[in-house]
């Protein structure tokens, strides 16, 4: 409105085109920042393509590995390690004393992720000069012996297979996860601008710290998965085929048993068709008993109720 008034002051017509360089000026500049905001756009595209393309090289170097190798048992042994290591960072820090260690959660934590059941006894670290690495060691032997049994249980042969397979899966699922939460963070990282923050430095460290718990979840994701999947030999899968083709015969027996009895009890209940004795009378019409009424008001209560 403003300009408006400025414009019928000057004894401007509408639709005249504005010419002078003092607004030629200013245009010019503004389109001048809008490039080089778009540059600086661009520029940070490359940057966090970059960033992406280190994480992508090793994760892409890592199944490569995987695929290439004819055992990964080094591998997920130094995985389940790792785990162990974490657990026990996590519940029963050095920077604690043993009396404060949580060895409840920690029990728990070892039976979701290795699968067995066991009482931690404190005497023993306690009187340790390194509490924490004598736990691991305790901890440690029992998941070696529970990981033999899996191995005797289901084959040496069949645990390699499985254990590729396992790996490879968990690292597909869990990047392509990475993949949507760093296209979460890309679309409002620009907003740490207005803290006066460069952008490129808060994704570069706020990716990092994605992909550090990406590395994390696979870890975990395959060491609770190897210690807990079984896999069923073609003997047993024939006979769980057979037990369901058995189930199914029995119920398609039984339907077809109910449907017969209940076709007889429909034959036994079957309706009766009741036939009308007298001519059917309209309303109107005069009565059948002749007194000259109309059948409305004389019979057709009475009829009615028989």
């Amino acid at each position: 409105e403003k300009l408006s008034d400025i414009m019928a002051t000057l004894g401007m017509e509408y639709g005249e085109p504005i010419e002078h360089r003092m607004v030629s000026r200013a245009i010019e500049n503004a389109q001048k920042k809008v490039e080089a905001h778009n540059f600086e756009i661009r520029k940070h595209l490359l940057d966090y393509d970059d960033v992406m393309n280190i994480q992508r090289k090793t994760i892409y170097t890592m199944r490569r590995e995987i695929l290439g190798a004819d055992s990964i048992k080094d591998r997920v042994l130094d995985t389940s390690e790792e785990v162990l290591y974490l657990l026990a960072n996590q519940y029963c820090s050095t920077e604690q004393p043993v009396e404060d260690w949580d060895f409840d959660w920690l029990e728990q934590m070892c039976k979701k992720f290795f699968g067995f059941e066991h009482i931690i006894d404190e005497e023993p670290l306690l009187d340790s000069n390194e509490p924490q690495e004598t736990l691991i060691d305790m901890l440690w032997k029992k998941v070696e012996e529970r990981y033999q049994k899996r191995e005797e249980s289901q084959g040496a042969g069949l645990m390699r297979h499985v254990e590729k397979e396992l790996y490879l899966m968990e690292i597909d699922d869990q990047w392509k996860a990475h993949l949507k939460s760093i296209e979460h963070l890309r679309e409002g990282i620009n907003l740490q601008g207005y803290r006066q923050i460069d952008p490129k430095l808060v994704y570069k460290k706020e990716a990092y710290l994605m992909f550090e718990e990406l590395l994390r979840r696979i870890k975990t994701g395959v060491a609770e998965k190897i210690f807990h999947v079984t896999v069923e030999s073609e003997a047993d899968i024939d006979r769980t085929v057979e037990k369901r083709r058995k189930k199914q015969e029995n119920i398609e027996l039984r339907h077809g048993g109910e449907e017969g009895e209940e076709g007889d009890e429909s034959e036994e209940n079957k309706p009766v068709t009741v036939k009308r004795e007298k001519p059917k009378i309209g309303r109107n019409d005069p009565c059948w008993c002749g007194s000259g009424k109309k059948y409305k008001k004389c019979h057709l209560n009475s009829d009615s109720r028989m």
